[in-house]
């Protein structure tokens, strides 16, 4: 029997953790170890989740370090500390359905017709949802999907993430390849790293549409979801810091030659401001 582990990074997570670990006690499957990584709270977080234990399998890490990791290391962190054949992202704030842990194995079990070695990642859809959880947006990856495959958004995964972390579950062979990089210090956010990591060792993709999970969109989140603006306003913040703006090109430019990139920084610079000026 395959094994699951859900990979929760915490950090201050007081306020909505109860309503996300209660989601877990309330999946259909239930067969899977939480493994939790605290990046030093001063809440009661760790208490919340050390209140669950009688109900969840918990194992919990504390950070060492004095200075919070952040998200994308404390997750990294995470994936290195996981051994279980397929493991879930998630996030402290969200809430999932009761079937996403069923319907996310169902998917990867369907694929076991492909190449038994291949990197695999499957994601779904997601309602937005606000600090109560009443409904802002069905469907988060409607704008993008309703446009565009999900094979065609893949092809520039480089320049903008589509898929957020807390509707990840992946294989072992992607996390194994995603932690043996040495390239840490290059990595701006875990999920984006470990899908580039499948798009330039040849993944393979699913994609659910149903949506799994409940993102909440709050004012102590770290990332949330997109929010439009007009063409003239990115331009007017690129022109305010082009120092700022280029030493972040600069990053990301690093992260994905890291995973695989080929193409040089100035095509990468061209590519990226057209896609932030027409698409985002």
């Amino acid at each position: 029997m395959k094994t699951v582990q859900i990979c929760l990074a915490t950090y201050n997570g007081e306020a909505f953790i109860s309503e996300f670990l209660q989601s877990l006690v309330n999946q259909k499957v239930k067969e899977f170890e939480v493994l939790v990584s605290d990046d030093g709270s001063t809440d009661r977080t760790v208490d919340i989740v050390k209140s669950f234990e009688s109900e969840l399998e918990i194992t919990i890490h504390l950070t060492a370090s004095s200075v919070p990791l952040g998200p994308a290391k404390n997750f990294i962190r995470l994936l290195e500390l996981s051994s279980a054949d397929y493991v879930f992202l998630a996030d402290q704030d969200d809430v999932w359905l009761s079937d996403k842990v069923s319907v996310c194995l169902q998917k990867m079990e369907d694929s076991k017709s492909t190449e038994p070695n291949t990197a695999k990642c499957v994601f779904s859809d997601y309602y937005v949802v606000d600090q109560d959880l009443c409904v802002i947006e069905k469907s988060g990856l409607s704008k993008v999907t309703s446009y565009f495959s999900v094979d065609k958004l893949m092809q520039s995964v480089e320049y903008t993430n589509f898929i957020p972390g807390c509707t990840v579950m992946v294989n072992r062979k992607l996390v194994d390849l995603a932690i043996n990089f040495e390239c840490n210090s290059h990595i701006l956010m875990h999920d984006w790293w470990l899908v580039l990591v499948g798009k330039y060792h040849s993944g393979l993709f699913m994609y659910i549409q149903e949506p799994l999970v409940m993102y909440r969109q709050h004012q102590h989140n770290v990332v949330g979801a997109s929010v439009e603006t007009t063409l003239i306003k990115k331009i007017s913040e690129c022109l305010k810091s082009p120092s700022s703006k280029l030493s972040q090109l600069k990053n990301q430019f690093n992260m994905i030659r890291a995973a695989g990139y080929k193409k040089s920084f100035l095509l990468f610079i061209i590519i990226r401001c057209y896609r932030a000026a027409i698409f985002e």
